[in-house]
């Protein structure tokens, strides 16, 4: 089995250099032949090449001069190669492969040489590979890869000293070299990009026009070697279907002809050199669009396949790319906090997708090469430029976009070969109806299209694009209308804000409303001291890509929202009831402290939203947050002596009892800002977080106290912030009523998420999740409606002869007015026998011979 495998892929990877190994083993063997014919010449070293070359023969020297000797030579090749062994023959499969495709691994090399570093230095590497060499028909020049080695060269000198700096530098320059020794091996050195091909020989009459393509291989760089370069192989199949254009330039016909089984699409131009005189950059266009010869193969399944990776790499690895998000984009839906940056990306992916699909069933060449050069220089500024200063993280750092980078230059290099070789004429646009089987064949005949029908221009454009931007707008509709909910969405402050702290089973010991004057929208200096702040916290060293990563989603968070969106809430530190509770629950309460029994301590926070006439009720948020009293400790004795002496000055310190900073989803309860809770406990320059912290360490500490009053116990709340995290809270102001004013108010920040509008509010209140669901059933509906007819009108359109009912219903009619109603419900059965089967009626209704 393994051996089979091995075999497998050797004559997998055989196919895929086919063309190459055929011309090396014809030269291989024509060298052999000229060194058994002329050594003496050869080894002469007082006489010049060039004087040797003269006194030869060449015709004589040539192994292949008819179809014969090419279905000879590679009958001697394959034999050549079936005698090996297993092992042989998949080292020298994978070394013809390397061989054949040396000009891809330099391009490949070059695009991971410039993702490596993401400096300006190597920069030039991948911008003359797409602008210059993947575009060069039929193959780059000889300068192009002069210049790639000698910047690469320089490259690797450097311009700092760092460990492994040129790893791929010196790769790349290696894999140069090799590939330049096997352009010179083949002869396609020093006139590489020749592309004045198949000319007829000087020894041939002129009146002789045939040219046998099947037979250039052989014939060095006179003849172009063969149509495909070695270096630059289409990979084409035996099967693969042969196009042949011929085309009228300049006035003269056509002097070239192409005997069947070749597998080129020739082309004849203008009498011209196209390599001679004019303007460079002219000639490389005019070589680019009108060339000699072209291997004509349908990429666009692997374009696509690139495009959808690329789609999934923006779509899972966002964090790298832009702001906002948890980085978690499951749970970023599910939580309905989509960042519009996302959203964007995505809408754009789609259009690139949907766009590559247009000039694709388009066949537009001049418009596939002006999106090329336009994705070329918006990937490179976006990537290596934009984005970091977005992300604050260098490009040599950001994984994800270099892995992005990496693919999306994949796909410039199998676009640039369709660009070179255009779309093949006859094409089915549909990729799932390329092969050919039993499902394509009952598709073709269930779903036919007229032939050599052309749709209009009005119908193409008119209709089918802005049919088309639609759907891309309802796929990313739900995603784009939760991004924009704090854009578009109406403002609903809360107007009630309720705290109680009971310890569970009991009364509360602490209720307060805040409202009126106690709620205040934050004032625009303190956003900004927020902004400023969460945005300078982070630290380089160490770790400080995932610092810098914390504190940009910090403060994407934080422009989220307007001052009128932040709420400030104060709470007095009284409670605004004493405390209910009897002298038996109080004894009850200490005997439950003293004893080794479980008991956890509560604060519950419930935000009110105003009164919604169209729902008739105010929305309300609440959370809690609980945390347990263990026995036998301190705290369960500062809490036994301070309810046996109330109103004693004992104090009782609860840490992590209440956080600083809320937020209020448009719909749900109330939960912890991630991002800020993130930048607080994670950012802090100067202090090592332990690694068993708790998540609510940054929370503030709660001190109770119980104090006498003429009314009853009442307790006293006084709120204390960390000490080992600073600079990211705000103080309370203190209190201007009563005796105690040196008491301070107990404050949280609220971040209020805008309501939905009224109009869309029932399609999104159940989340992005139920909004595509119930978008997949509105549309299904829809389209059930417009394709789909219902039982009862099929029997009404396709009945044959409603005579028959008629004749039944006048039967009805008579037989009542006769009062014959046994037999009117014999008839009436009949009636509706009749419509429950649609079949049935038709066939019952149907036009029947006359007897004679």
């Amino acid at each position: 089995m393994l051996v089979n495998a091995i075999d497998m892929l050797s004559a997998y990877l055989n196919r895929l250099s086919r063309e190459h190994r055929y011309v090396a083993y014809v030269l291989k063997k024509e060298k052999e032949k000229l060194k058994e014919d002329h050594s003496e010449s050869l080894s002469d070293t007082s006489r010049r090449l060039t004087e040797v070359r003269k006194g030869l023969n060449m015709t004589d020297l040539l192994l292949v001069q008819s179809e014969g000797d090419i279905q000879r030579m590679e009958s001697a090749a394959l034999t050549d190669w079936q005698q090996r062994s297993v092992l042989a023959k998949l080292i020298n499969a994978l070394g013809s492969f390397v061989a054949a495709n040396t000009d891809i691994i330099c391009y490949f090399l070059a695009v991971l040489a410039h993702a490596s570093g993401a400096g300006i230095i190597t920069l030039p590497l991948p911008l003359m590979v797409f602008f210059w060499g993947t575009l060069s028909n039929p193959r780059p020049s000889k300068f192009f890869w002069v210049a790639m080695i000698a910047y690469t060269e320089f490259v690797v000198l450097g311009v700092q000293r760092q460990s492994n700096f040129a790893v791929y530098d010196v790769t790349l320059l290696f894999a140069l070299f090799f590939h330049r020794y096997m352009l010179r091996k083949l002869g396609l050195w020093k006139d590489a990009n020749l592309t004045v091909t198949f000319q007829n020989d000087h020894s041939v009459s002129e009146t002789e026009e045939e040219v046998d393509l099947e037979d250039s291989p052989h014939r060095g760089k006179a003849n172009g070697k063969h149509a495909k370069s070695p270096n630059e192989q289409a990979t084409t199949s035996g099967d693969e279907h042969i196009d042949v254009e011929k085309r009228n330039e300049a006035g003269k016909d056509p002097v070239s002809s192409v005997k069947p089984g070749s597998s080129v699409t020739v082309q004849e131009g203008g009498a011209a050199n196209p390599e001679s005189g004019g303007n460079p950059i002219a000639r490389f266009i005019r070589q680019l669009f009108k060339p000699k010869f072209r291997y004509i193969r349908d990429f666009y399944p692997i374009m696509f396949g690139l495009d959808v990776v690329a789609f999934l790499i923006i779509a899972f690895g966002y964090s790298a790319f832009g702001e906002g998000g948890s980085g978690n984009v499951i749970g970023d839906i599910q939580s309905n906090r989509i960042p519009l940056t996302f959203v964007v990306m995505l809408f754009v992916m789609t259009l690139m997708i949907v766009i590559d699909r247009g000039l694709y069933l388009r066949k537009w060449i001049p418009g596939k090469l002006a999106y090329q050069l336009l994705i070329i220089v918006f990937l490179h500024i976006w990537i290596f430029f934009v984005l970091p200063s977005l992300t604050r993280r260098p490009a040599v750092e950001n994984t994800v976009a270099k892995a992005f980078y990496v693919v999306k230059c994949l796909y410039l290099l199998v676009s640039a070969w369709q660009i070179r070789n255009g779309y093949p004429q006859l094409c089915i646009g549909n990729l799932l109806t390329h092969a050919y089987g039993l499902a394509n064949m009952v598709c073709f005949k269930i779903y036919p299209v007229p032939r050599g029908v052309p749709k209009g221009a009005i119908v193409k454009y008119m209709m089918g694009l802005p049919m088309i931007l639609m759907i891309v707008f309802l796929v990313w509709c739900p995603l784009l209308a939760f991004s924009l909910l704090n854009r578009i969405g109406a403002i609903s402050i809360p107007d009630k804000v309720r705290l109680t702290v009971q310890l569970e089973g009991y009364p509360p010991i602490y209720e307060i409303e805040s409202q009126g004057s106690e709620l205040r929208a934050m004032y625009p200096d303190e956003l900004k001291y927020l902004t400023d702040t969460m945005s300078k916290r982070y630290f380089p060293f160490p770790n400080g890509t995932d610092s810098m990563k914390r504190s940009r989603d910090c403060v994407s968070f934080i422009k989220e929202y307007s001052t009128n969106d932040v709420l400030v809430v104060n709470f007095r530190p009284e409670s605004e009831v004493p405390w209910g509770i009897s002298e038996e629950s109080m004894s009850a309460l200490i005997d439950q402290l003293n004893g080794n029994s479980s008991i956890n301590f509560i604060v519950t926070a419930e935000i009110s939203r105003p009164y919604d006439p169209n729902k008739k009720a105010a929305a309300k948020h609440s959370a809690h947050w609980s945390q347990e009293i263990a026995p036998n400790t301190t705290l369960r004795t500062q809490w036994i002596n301070m309810l046996q002496n109330p109103g004693g000055g004992q104090t009782v310190s609860m840490e992590g009892a209440f956080p600083s900073y809320l937020l209020v989803p448009s719909e749900g309860a109330v939960v912890v800002p991630s991002p800020i809770a993130d930048a607080i406990q994670l950012n802090q320059d100067n202090y090592q977080r332990p690694f068993n912290a708790s998540d609510r360490d940054w929370f503030d500490t709660l001190k109770f106290s119980l104090a006498n009053s003429t009314i009853g116990n009442v307790w006293v709340v006084q709120a204390q912030h960390p000490s080992q995290f600073t600079s990211v809270y705000f103080n309370a102001s203190k209190i201007t009523y009563g005796l105690h004013r040196d008491r301070t108010y107990v404050q949280t920040i609220v971040f209020v998420d805008r309501a939905f509008p009224s109009f869309f509010a029932k399609y999104l209140q159940g989340g992005v999740i139920a909004m595509y669901i119930s978008l997949v059933i509105v549309l299904g509906r829809v389209i059930r409606g417009v394709f789909l007819n219902s039982p009862t009108n099929v029997m009404i359109t396709e009945i044959p002869n409603p005579d028959f009912l008629l004749k039944i219903c006048l039967d009805i009619y008579l037989v009542r007015e006769a009062k014959d109603f046994f037999l009117e419900q014999d008839l009436f059965a009949k009636l509706i026998f009749l419509f429950r089967s649609p079949a049935t009626l038709i066939r019952w209704t149907r036009y029947k011979a006359k007897r004679d």
